[in-house]
């Protein structure tokens, strides 16, 4: 291998110092401190600005710049001058008029008379951490902002104590929290108690009647009464399952025990589930609930005068249905009494009429409990029936008008109808009001042609149908579409409630209703759904099939 000598004291070769420093990614230049000539420019500087050497090198070349640092450049002049170094944060305008943002570290070659001669720059362009960093910052102001000054109260919870209790649960077996915490409610108010506040707003403080954050407490447990605790289990359950979010309709404690209607909502990021932090948002909806509660007894008490009007509609043939059993009451009675009067009393026979008045009696005090039920006003009450049994006392409500008047009635056959969660008397009305309304339209048809017919069947979406089919003049174009909206009516005397007040009572039930005429022969079709409340092997074995 050839070896290169040289003499004693010679010095090695130089390396090209520009051609190195033109390899640094930073910025690097050499400026004129007094009067902004740029006399070296390194191939970075170039690369960011845009300019070249030739293009700031005569005096004032510095200023092309347009730097501004953050700090006023009287200070930075003063340090420089007193210490010879400076480093901070720089923003320049580059050729092609972006802004470019630096971080650089001046060093100065101070003169013997103390100015500033030669300035040595190298800085490191950090735009897009800086455009970032402001944005982030930007961000957090805004989000503050919202925090602080919304109309809704937001909670921030540490959700990171409950992870503890779920893997606790998981090791002993716990696969489905939502049949778990359903069966011991002790864990769902442990929960609470792990769920830390982290920050609220003002809203917050005035919702639940806080003087300041402290007053608040720790956790949240002491704000959720018994009733709401499912409520708060299905927004755990929501945010274990990866459920971006979660709403519900509950009830919260404030700090001086008073129950509050709210709208309860929670946010469950990735990035803030990572770190256990949940946002929370409550909206007071009491005004709302007052609200519906109003609409809701209004609408009672125009369900109530309806019902009393259709009575009073329906009085002869209700005084009919009465005196049916009251007339076989009598005649069993005198039979009861002349068999007893015989010289050798059949007192077999006098027991057989007396039951027989005791049914008919029964009978009786049935019909007259669904007139007084239909005339008293009373709060609504769901129940679990049949709806074919709703059906049943609406044609026995109407029975004898139907027959006065020559409609021939008949009542499907249709597949088990499973029960339905409502108020049976409300239903009952909507029943009554299609079935009077069916039977008035068809007084325009000849008496031969008067027939109407009942259906009671399943829909689809786990719906019942009940449909009344008439062989009327069928729907009036005029009035279509505006069937049951209040105050419309095809007949001279009516009023125009029925059918929107059938409607209130439809929706109020999770149903719709709706009207059309019929496709292959004369008359209308009104029908209403109402949805399934279970299906049960006792639904099966007892639904109805048939209204008698």
């Amino acid at each position: 291998m050839a070896t290169v000598m040289t003499q004693k004291n010679e010095a090695p070769p130089q390396p090209d110092l520009a051609a190195l420093l033109d390899l640094s990614h930073d910025t690097i230049f050499i400026r004129d401190g007094a009067t902004g000539a740029i006399s070296y420019w390194n191939a970075g500087a170039a690369r960011v600005y845009g300019w070249e050497a030739a293009d700031l090198a005569a005096p004032g070349g510095y200023g092309r710049l347009q730097s501004r640092c953050d700090i006023p450049e009287e200070t930075v002049l003063e340090e420089l001058a007193r210490t010879g170094h400076w480093q901070g944060g720089i923003t320049r305008t580059a050729r092609d008029g972006s802004e470019i943002i630096v971080s650089a570290r001046w060093a100065a070659r101070l003169r013997p008379d103390g100015l500033i001669g030669e300035i040595v720059e190298t800085a490191r362009d950090v735009t897009v951490k800086a455009v970032a960093a402001e944005e982030l910052r930007r961000s957090e102001y805004r989000y503050q902002n919202m925090f602080r000054a919304m109309a809704v109260s937001f909670w921030e919870l540490d959700f990171s104590g409950v992870k503890g209790l779920l893997h606790e649960w998981r090791d002993m077996g716990v696969e489905d929290f939502s049949a778990f915490f359903a069966a011991e409610p002790d864990a769902v108010r442990r929960v609470m108690g792990a769920t830390r506040i982290v920050d609220v707003n003002e809203k917050t403080l005035l919702l639940f009647g806080a003087a300041d954050r402290a007053e608040l407490g720790d956790t949240v447990e002491r704000f959720w009464p018994r009733d709401s605790e499912a409520v708060f289990a299905a927004s755990v359950v929501a945010a274990i399952s990866g459920k971006s979010n979660f709403e519900a309709e509950t009830k919260m404690l404030t700090v001086d025990g008073r129950e509050v209607e709210i709208l309860f909502t929670c946010s469950f990021p990735p990035e803030c589930m990572g770190r256990g932090n949940v946002l929370v948002g409550v909206l007071d909806i009491s005004g709302r609930v007052r609200a519906q509660e109003e609409v809701q007894r209004v609408q009672a008490e125009l369900a109530h005068a309806a019902r009393v009007a259709t009575l009073g509609e329906l009085a002869a043939s209700i005084a009919h249905e009465v005196n049916q059993p009251l007339a076989a009451i009598v005649n069993f009675g005198e039979a009861a009494k002349r068999w007893l009067n015989r010289p050798e009393p059949d007192m077999a026979e006098a027991a057989a009429a007396i039951e027989r008045m005791i049914g008919d009696s029964r009978r009786a005090s049935d019909i007259i409990g669904r007139i007084r039920a239909m005339a008293t006003k009373s709060v609504p009450k769901p129940t679990l029936f049949h709806p074919c049994e709703a059906v049943k006392e609406a044609v026995q409500l109407v029975r004898h008008d139907m027959q006065a008047r020559g409609v021939a009635l008949s009542i499907a056959e249709v597949e088990a109808v499973p029960r339905v969660r409502a108020d049976r008397i409300q239903i009952q009305q909507v029943a009554v009001n299609l079935i009077v309304n069916a039977v008035q339209a068809m007084a325009q048809v000849p008496e031969d042609r008067r027939a109407l017919v009942i259906r009671t069947g399943l829909a689809g979406d786990n719906m019942v149908r009940i449909e009344v089919q008439d062989s009327g003049p069928g729907i009036d174009p005029v009035v279509a579409d505006r069937l049951f909206t209040a105050f419309a009516s095809t007949k001279d005397s009516g009023m125009g409630m029925g059918l929107s007040i059938s409607r209130s009572i439809v929706e109020a039930h999770g149903g719709t209703i709706c009207g059309r005429g019929n496709e292959a022969a004369p008359g209308a079709t009104f029908s209403f759904t109402l949805p399934v409340a279970e299906m049960t092997a006792d639904d099966a074995a007892g639904a109805c099939t048939a209204v008698a």
